[in-house]
């Protein structure tokens, strides 16, 4: 028994991934008899990733420690199994102030940013990769605002406290007000 597909049909295990032949056989004597035949279509490493976003725009102060995750990336892929199985990674010389985790998307500072404060954005560009064979992959571009922190009325740079781990909200504020004599 051989089953093929037609010239001008095709099959898609994204589309659809199971179908069903109803089959007749006859024979000379006029004896008939009939079955079903299922088919489960196969992944095949057809598509690749797909990031959530177009572009993304990330702006964080020249002041912030390493380590502080700034954002994190999803790109999904509809193939099966390892096909589908994305790792994220920072296209060479990108930058150098920011890392990535491979599994999970996150963006972390990862160099010292004092002093690379500047108008324009860095560019960086990031790549998810799915694990089939050959692996597909599509790439992101992310604009990068390194800024300096605001002064104060005494011409004190602003300072942010990270707590790591989290524990709860913590917000210092100082009071700036002036009061008519």
């Amino acid at each position: 028994l051989v089953v093929a597909v037609a010239d001008n049909g095709t099959l898609d295990r994204e589309v659809r991934e199971r179908h069903m032949v109803h089959m007749i056989v006859r024979d000379g004597a006029g004896n008939q008899d009939s079955a079903a035949l299922y088919i489960v279509l196969l992944d095949i490493n057809d598509n690749a990733p797909r990031f959530t976003q177009d572009q993304y725009a990330i702006q964080v102060i020249d002041n912030w420690p390493t380590g502080i995750v700034v954002d994190r990336l999803k790109a999904t892929d509809i193939d099966a199994g390892e096909n589908g199985r994305v790792t994220y990674s920072l296209a060479s010389g990108s930058t150098k102030y920011l890392s990535i985790d491979p599994k999970t998307g996150e963006l972390k500072i990862s160099g010292e940013l004092a002093g690379a404060a500047r108008e324009q954005p860095y560019e960086v560009v990031v790549i998810a990769e799915d694990s089939g064979t050959p692996s597909l992959s599509s790439s992101v571009r992310i604009k990068l605002k390194i800024s300096e922190p605001l002064m104060d009325e005494d011409g004190e740079k602003g300072q942010v406290v990270f707590v790591d781990p989290p524990v709860d909200f913590v917000l210092n504020l100082k009071e700036v007000c002036e009061y008519p004599n």
